[in-house]
């Protein structure tokens, strides 16, 4: 099973500098912000022969506020000095998120912190974010998230994939070749589209992705030389671990999908100079029509989507698990019925151009692509609550791919 984390293995996470972004970013959605990690900002060359990467950072956070995200831009340092403090004010200044974060640690705290101040920086002690976990359920909210982007992590890792795939750290020309595919467009989602401060450019980046990327799974089973006649998606995304990550990443790009047109139709609903002119998807258009006649509904979509993938495994069985689910968010019964309704008719709109959604077997539904560790975790999450999984009928199978993912992963 699963370990799920403590307040003790926070402070380790503090104290010994490992994974500070994992622990950064599962504190922002736990605090219910919506976040972008793992980010980079990246240009193509004037010769147009590659890209240069220009810099990284680590979260994006965005939390509703009324009818508009307001975003926060974090990076956490350990040892950090004021070359640091220097660069993240740099970033910030080309980034323009209303609220800049520095989480860090350093002799030089009190000279950084003000220091800080003149320039729009709020520089605050990693320790300090201690003291927040005061009370069993945000202890078991940490945990959830930490072990979830943890598992993320490994998903997408290549160290990860090629231990699964070979047994040693070591692709072949083929396995290569994909694996490069998958990261040429992940470097368009974390490289390019999230920097987007317009909506419509957003919006239009979107789409070509998803254009450039239809059927990604079955062009990875390609590359791979394992395509067997006319399969699904599926049944690759289950056989090998490549195609597994191919999936999880189309999953990611589609939630980004949702939540743009989210922000979208707030946009227009609160009159800011927005415009669907420009948009060239006219799917895209009717989706953002859809969530401003529900926008009551729609402000809750990125809250739920993420907590329902990451915490309960894009998963739910019965009307009682409808409730667990909808009691840990603190949503009604029918909020949350309304969400999965509307979910389902976003996914409708968008036709063949958004190819998932929410699937059913033997009366367990799932969102399409969601891998089955995640779904194996989302057991765990539930047995650890004492939520009953009875309904789960393939939980064994999903709880063994968790455990596998995590021991592999934490020996990589």
């Amino acid at each position: 099973m699963v370990k799920q984390y403590l307040l003790y293995d926070f402070e380790k996470f503090v104290n010994n500098g490992k994974d500070l972004e994992i622990f950064t970013s599962s504190f922002f959605q736990m605090n219910n912000y919506y976040i972008e990690s793992n980010l980079k900002w990246i240009e193509e060359k004037e010769e147009g022969n590659g890209n240069i990467d220009v810099f990284e950072l680590d979260v994006l956070a965005k939390k509703l506020d009324k009818n508009k995200f307001v975003t926060t831009l974090i990076e956490c340092k350990r040892g950090c000095t004021f070359n640091d403090l220097f660069k993240f004010i740099g970033v910030a200044g080309v980034v323009k998120a209303e609220r800049n974060l520095l989480l860090c640690q350093s002799h030089q705290f009190e000279d950084l912190k003000s220091f800080g101040l003149k320039s729009n920086i709020d520089v605050v002690a990693l320790e300090n974010l201690i003291p927040h976990f005061d009370t069993e359920k945000k202890i078991e909210d940490m945990s959830f998230f930490l072990n979830a982007n943890l598992l993320n992590n490994y998903l997408l890792d290549r160290g990860f994939i090629q231990v699964n795939l070979n047994g040693v750290k070591k692709f072949n020309k083929q396995q290569n070749e994909a694996y490069k595919m998958i990261r040429s467009a992940m470097a368009e989602l974390i490289g390019k589209i999230w920097r987007e401060t317009s909506l419509v450019s957003k919006a239009n980046q979107l789409y070509s992705l998803i254009h450039n990327t239809k059927d990604f799974v079955r062009l990875i089973a390609k590359k791979l030389n394992i395509i067997e006649g006319r399969k699904s998606s599926e049944y690759y995304i289950n056989r090998n671990v490549m195609c597994e990550a191919a999936a999880f990443l189309m999953l990611q790009i589609r939630v980004s999908y949702i939540v743009c047109g989210v922000e979208c139709s707030l946009a227009a609903l609160n009159e800011y100079e927005f415009s669907t002119s420009k948009i060239k998807d006219p799917q895209f258009i009717s989706l953002i029509e859809k969530l401003a006649d529900n926008v009551e509904i729609s402000k809750k979509i990125p809250k739920f989507i993420q907590t329902y993938i990451y915490i309960f495994g894009g998963i739910f069985s019965d009307k009682s698990d409808i409730d667990s689910i909808s009691n840990y968010l603190g949503y009604t019964s029918e909020d949350t019925l309304e969400i999965i309704s509307l979910l389902k008719e976003l996914f409708s709109i968008a036709g063949n151009k958004i190819q998932w959604g929410f699937l059913e077997d033997m009366g367990v539904w799932s969102v399409r692509y969601t891998p089955n560790a995640l779904k194996g975790l989302g057991i765990s999450n539930r047995e650890y609550m004492g939520v009953s999984t009875d309904l789960f009928w393939l939980k064994m199978q999903w709880i063994k791919k968790c455990d596998e993912a995590f021991n592999i992963g934490g020996s990589i």
